[in-house]
């Protein structure tokens, strides 16, 4: 189950990269539960955020790490 820590933590990676996302983004990309799989498993890793960036239509940018 996601946390709210995990939300926000998410929504701190994507505004690194310069994303802005709404609530209903995260709510949209959430529901998805390959993602929500991803993020609890993972975490927010480079790989899982390339794969929001996509769903997005947000070009991608390097690595986080």
């Amino acid at each position: 189950m996601l946390t709210e820590q995990d939300v926000t933590h998410l929504r701190r990676q994507l505004r690194r990269r310069g994303v802005q996302v709404t609530d209903a983004d995260l709510i949209r990309l959430l529901a998805d539960a390959d993602l929500r799989r991803d993020l609890t498993e993972h975490g927010p890793d480079t790989h899982f955020l390339n794969r929001i960036l996509e769903r997005l239509g947000a070009p991608e940018r390097g690595s986080l790490l």
